[in-house]
């Protein structure tokens, strides 16, 4: 057991990046359901990687036609430098070596056409298979007693894991909620329910909202924002929904509906 974990420990590997690779690679890891967990998704864009493959059409008649100019170059090489060792030239070798040189311009335009005609490349785009976060990261005992330790909790959908959130405002849509009842629910129902949650989540770049007691663990999507104005300004936009102030605790402040406006 010893073994395998030390196996299985990460080493960190440093990377320097400037204010603006930085940006970009935030807004990426949001982008893709990673919230502020940059580590994750570096790992993970690293690891299942697209590949694309380059394959030559063509390539056989070229290499042909290749060789046989190669060839007749030799030949021509050869016979000139032999009639080049005579102190005078007769008619006709000036005339074999304009003959020569001709064929040497014909083959060059030969092999330029076929270039031009026949030789194309076909890109493959070739995918590593793919394991997905939520199929990654699987929701399991451990991680129920995690929530049921806790009154609320805020979880990150693509890894499960507790996200860095400073002081702001949660809004949790009712519309996507789901209650567990620890006594009747089964489990795998429970999770089939909060793996559906979580890739809405991660699509609609949000988290996921854990309230419970020892009989209740009740979920929802929920939506971060930093201030009140930006909080505000997208009510509208989210519908019917619970909001919650973070501070050094997380408290109810409201509900929101259509007709508050």
């Amino acid at each position: 057991m010893a073994e395998q974990d030390k196996n299985l420990r990460r080493e960190k590997i440093n990377m320097m990046l400037n204010e603006e690779e930085r940006r970009i690679i935030t807004e990426k890891a949001i982008k893709y359901g990673f919230g502020d967990c940059i580590a994750e998704y570096m790992r993970a864009a690293s690891i299942y990687e697209n590949i694309y493959i380059e394959e030559l059409n063509g390539k056989t008649e070229l290499l042909e036609a290749i060789s046989k100019y190669m060839t007749k170059i030799r030949e021509i090489l050869k016979y000139q430098s032999i009639i080049c060792r005579n102190i005078t030239l007769s008619k006709d070798d000036i005339e074999k070596i304009k003959s020569q040189n001709k064929d040497i311009l014909d083959s060059m335009d030969e092999i330029s056409n076929l270039i031009i005609s026949t030789l194309s490349t076909n890109s493959i785009h070739r995918i590593q298979p793919r394991i997905t976060m939520i199929d990654k990261y699987q929701f399991n005992e451990e991680f129920l007693k995690k929530i049921s330790k806790s009154n609320s909790l805020i979880i990150r959908p693509s890894n499960l894991y507790i996200p860095t959130l400073k002081n702001g405002y949660l809004v949790l849509l009712t519309q996507y909620d789901y209650t567990y009842v620890v006594e009747t629910n089964d489990i795998v129902d429970f999770n089939d329910h909060l793996n559906r949650l979580r890739d809405i989540a991660m699509q609609k770049q949000m988290f996921l909202y854990f309230c419970s007691n020892e009989k209740i663990i009740d979920v929802c999507l929920a939506k971060y924002f930093k201030d009140e104005d930006s909080l505000l300004n997208s009510l509208k936009k989210l519908g019917e929904c619970k909001i919650l102030q973070i501070g050094s605790s997380i408290q109810e402040i409201g509900e929101y509906h259509a007709d508050n406006c």
